[in-house]
């Protein structure tokens, strides 16, 4: 019975705080911009709509992403983010966002070639990473000059996501004979780490 009640509470809290932080995520930003909306209307006796402030981010984000989708529009940006990459501590704290933000809004399939196990952080222990690129030859040479191996083996990028949040993490290379596929697609693996592994394609029910 207990386990059956601890099995419930926690299937509950997947299931709500996500839509909890969903809706406060959501309220906030209707606060921060509906309040100054509604502070205008009745300063100025015009009428307000509820809820207007929604409307507004959601015109907001299309009228950026129509102006970065021309060609103007994505020249005043670069010429922008070209400034704002020169600034001190500025510069790196929006181009790390900006990275993020990019890798979080891809395709999985895109961010991602597939799921895998390695061998970290030392042998014996098992832990789910992503393959992400080939390492190129040049990177491969110097790490086989610094083990001495005169027979080189083709590596590959893999990250390695921390749990619960899995925009950080590390990134390594492994040898492909070190790397195990696994039977699993990218969001099924996202959600394992997620979840610390309360959440798994190979959980029975």
């Amino acid at each position: 019975l207990s386990k059956a009640l601890k099995r419930n509470l926690l299937a509950g809290l997947l299931v709500l705080v996500p839509a909890w932080v969903t809706l406060w995520v959501l309220f906030w930003l209707w606060q921060k911009v509906d309040t100054p909306i509604y502070e205008y209307a009745k300063t100025h006796d015009l009428p307000h709509v509820p809820g207007i402030g929604i409307l507004v981010i959601l015109m907001t984000l299309f009228m950026v992403g129509f102006a970065a989708r021309t060609l103007l529009g994505r020249m005043l940006i670069s010429i922008g983010e070209a400034i704002v990459h020169r600034l001190p501590v500025v510069g790196t704290i929006y181009g790390s966002l900006k990275q993020i933000m990019e890798t979080m809004l891809k395709n999985s399939s895109q961010a991602f070639s597939k799921a895998v196990l390695i061998e970290y952080p030392r042998k014996g222990l098992w832990t789910v990473a992503f393959q992400t690129g080939q390492v190129s030859p040049t990177m491969e040479g110097e790490i086989d000059e610094i083990e001495g191996d005169s027979a080189p083996e083709e590596k590959v990028y893999c990250f390695v996501p921390t749990t619960p949040n899995p925009t950080s993490g590390y990134l390594v290379m492994v040898s492909h004979k070190e790397i195990s596929p696994l039977d699993m697609s990218i969001d099924d693996a996202l959600k394992l780490v997620i979840s610390g592994g309360m959440v798994s394609p190979y959980t029975k029910t």
